[in-house]
């Protein structure tokens, strides 16, 4: 099979462009692989046959739109013949791509089909746009989970039944065997961009509520020190809490093994890698009922009602105070790890559905 897959939104380093190189390494194992991406992801990156590497850059929005880079890529699509193509990542240069690619078999990765409170205008009506054009030429579409599935189907009336929902996958270089854990003491752990969505100031408060209970966990937040500047609401941080810039990956590493549990108090979510990462390393996750969170944690943590300080701070006692619960949900966790997203299995079923449209006829 002749797979090409098209990631522009590499420009930097994240978890966008950590997707893609993992993904296509796994891909290449299974496929003939051809890749079209931004210019510092290299050939080598991603053990493909060949690349075609185009610079865009966020502060040259012009270059997006650029007829002459447009027609690298089709010349490129032309010269390979790839039997499908697989559309990993959002890019505003895919509004324009499904002009040009009706005549091959498309698969298009959904991201943030409805954006969520930290994205931008400009950039929730593209995501949006980007959406519907692809669902008119694609046969598949992937979606990481089923509440993904759900608001994508509600954007653009795709067929629900080619909205393939496999989850993300934890990538090689999050999991990492040799590294030993903090020696911090570490009860509750927040990691992560600091971000309006992701519920910081529910976390706090439901903190301030134990706290006068005279419960004070030991509690790491990893993401940077503007906890107050994003969430001016915030009038009070316990002194159990520590914050601090987010951490390099090995660092991070060690306070997830180190700690009894990762809580993700967002007020909205689509996908995440956190959790299963956390369940990788043995680690409960006590999280939100938003987004992919429900179904991602299964058996492996506590669901709690989002922007709700009250039963979080219920959820997190019962938790704290419980060891035989924490025990279990360790074990649970790591279950619920193999059961959903190891890379091996995820870029597996991507491969069987690539090879389902190929032989579609």
């Amino acid at each position: 099979m002749k797979l090409l897959v098209i990631s522009l939104c590499t420009q930097g380093v994240g978890v966008m462009k950590e997707h893609f190189i993992y993904y296509c390494r796994r891909f290449a194992m299974k496929s003939n692989l051809y890749c079209i991406t931004n210019d510092n992801v290299t050939n080598d990156d991603l053990n493909a046959i060949e690349t075609l590497n185009l610079r865009y850059v966020r502060k040259e929005p012009l270059g997006y739109f650029s007829p002459s880079k447009i027609k690298k890529m089709l010349d490129f699509i032309d010269k390979i013949k790839p039997d499908v193509i697989f559309v990993l990542s959002h890019h505003a240069t895919n509004v324009i791509l499904p002009t040009f690619l009706k005549k091959y078999k498309v698969v298009y990765q959904v991201h943030d089909p409805d954006p969520h409170l930290g994205t931008s205008f400009i950039e929730k009506n593209i995501l949006k746009f980007q959406l519907k054009r692809f669902a008119k030429i694609s046969k598949k579409i992937i979606a990481a989970a089923k509440s993904i599935k759900e608001t994508t189907y509600e954007v653009c009336k795709f067929n629900k039944d080619d909205i393939e929902v496999i989850p993300l996958a934890v990538l090689d270089n999050y999991i990492d065997d040799t590294i030993k854990e903090s020696d911090d003491v570490i009860d509750l752990l927040y990691y992560g961009k600091i971000r309006k969505y992701k519920g910081l100031d529910v976390f706090i408060e439901a903190l301030t509520i134990l706290e006068k209970e005279n419960i004070k966990p030991k509690v790491k937040i990893v993401g940077g020190k503007d906890v107050l500047v994003v969430f001016p609401n915030i009038d009070y941080i316990p002194s159990n809490v520590e914050i601090e810039d987010f951490a390099e990956n090995k660092k991070l590493i060690s306070y997830i093994k180190k700690t009894k549990a990762l809580v993700l108090p967002y007020h909205e979510a689509t996908g995440t890698m956190a959790i299963g990462q956390a369940f990788y390393y043995e680690t409960p996750v006590i999280a939100t009922d938003v987004g992919c969170f429900p179904e991602y944690v299964g058996e492996g943590g506590i669901i709690c009602r989002h922007s709700d300080a009250e039963d979080l701070a219920k959820s997190l006692k019962n938790f704290l105070c419980d060891k035989n619960m924490q025990k279990s949900l360790s074990k649970k966790a790591k279950e619920e790890y193999f059961k959903k997203f190891t890379i091996e299995d995820v870029t597996n079923k991507h491969i069987e559905l690539f090879e389902r449209v190929v032989n579609d006829k």
